[in-house]
């Protein structure tokens, strides 16, 4: 092997630290430059073995003495792992450590997340890790609620021949629509609305109506509504809960009911009996295309039918389904209320 015409002196003098990374490149007798050699900021520690470089490659040497740079940018490898959540990134390497409810997990050679009760976990492919409720807080009454409804979930926009006293509003509940002020015997349908979904679709209320003492033979009466028209002078449907009093006895019903008009009553249909305004129940009304029907349920399971219609000889006929809603209809109740503490539209 002939000598070498090139070399390095090594100076014993420590020379000042680069600034960054740097280049020394061998050559002889000023022809072309036969290599480059990369050298980089030493950090803070005694060796640059196993230490993160700037383009986050780490240092390494094998039995045989050679240097090499694994992983990140110059060094070949995958790159730095990058924890993200909900597509924010909060932890690329060597940055802040994950902590779960004050545990450090830094030190686990990989984490496992488990899912709680009423909780659904799912991931896909590309890392993203999706958490859902699966179910509401328990058996009973309130098993299927699921989460609470605002007036933008519910996506009733609409207002329907809303009088002076009307309001509809979020609550830390879910939705109240309200009326301060009675109307005597008089119908006056009042409440919100959407356009109708179209054919095939479920749609699910838990509700609870309420208001001050009433007198005369009408209470309020409130629930989902259909109507061909949101001006107030078109047909309206019904599956509704509603108060009367029979010999001074008040009693309350859950049925079909049909109106002429917002202010103008036709026919209660498929009644049954309830004992009291103020224990919530759910109400559905149902599309499946061809017919309506409408009915409840005291426990979110098991729903009972009130009535149903082939939709196209309805009292709407076939081209009246265009707007679904909630309403109320005070009577002689001030201070009417109707809460929507659960809602769900579905299809079919």
């Amino acid at each position: 092997m002939p000598a070498p015409t090139t070399s390095i002196r090594l100076s014993s003098t420590t020379p000042a630290a680069p600034s960054g990374n740097q280049n020394v490149v061998p050559q002889s007798d000023g022809g072309t430059p036969q290599a480059a050699i990369s050298f980089y900021p030493q950090p803070a520690t005694n060796s640059l073995l196993g230490v993160v470089r700037p383009d986050g490659s780490t240092i390494t040497v094998d039995d045989e003495g050679v240097i090499s740079a694994v992983g990140g940018g110059g060094g070949g490898g995958s790159g730095s792992a990058v924890l993200y959540v909900d597509s924010t990134e909060i932890a690329p390497l060597g940055g802040p450590e994950l902590q779960i409810n004050g545990t450090d997990t830094a030190s686990q050679s990989k984490l496992n997340l488990v899912a709680g009760s009423n909780v659904t976990l799912s991931a896909d492919g590309s890392g993203d890790v999706t958490v859902a409720a699966s179910g509401g807080g328990g058996g009973g009454l309130f098993g299927p609620v699921i989460s609470i409804p605002t007036l933008s979930s519910l996506g009733m926009s609409t207002a329907f021949q809303q009088q002076g006293t009307f309001s509809a509003s979020d609550i830390a509940t879910g939705v109240l629509l309200q009326d301060t002020q009675a109307f005597g015997n008089a119908d006056q349908v009042e409440g919100i609305c959407m356009t109708y979904p179209g054919s095939a679709f479920t749609f699910t209320a838990l509700i609870v109506t309420g208001g001050a003492a009433y007198t005369g033979t009408n209470a309020l009466a409130a629930g989902i509504f259909v109507a061909a028209g949101n001006d107030g002078t078109s047909r309206i449907i019904m599956c509704s809960i509603g108060g009367n009093s029979a010999a001074g006895a008040a009693n309350t019903q859950v049925g079909n009911t049909k109106f002429n008009d917002a202010t103008s009553f036709d026919s209660w249909n498929g009644a049954s009996q309830m004992l009291f305004h103020g224990c919530p129940l759910w109400l559905r009304y149902q599309d499946d295309g061809t017919n309506y029907t409408c009915s409840w349920s005291p426990n979110g399971v098991t729903f009972l039918p009130l009535y149903s219609e082939v939709k196209s000889s309805s009292w709407l006929g076939s081209g009246g389904f265009n707007f679904l809603g909630l309403y109320i209809d005070p009577h002689n109740t001030t201070d009417a209320t109707l809460t929507v503490l659960s809602s769900s539209l579905t299809t079919p």
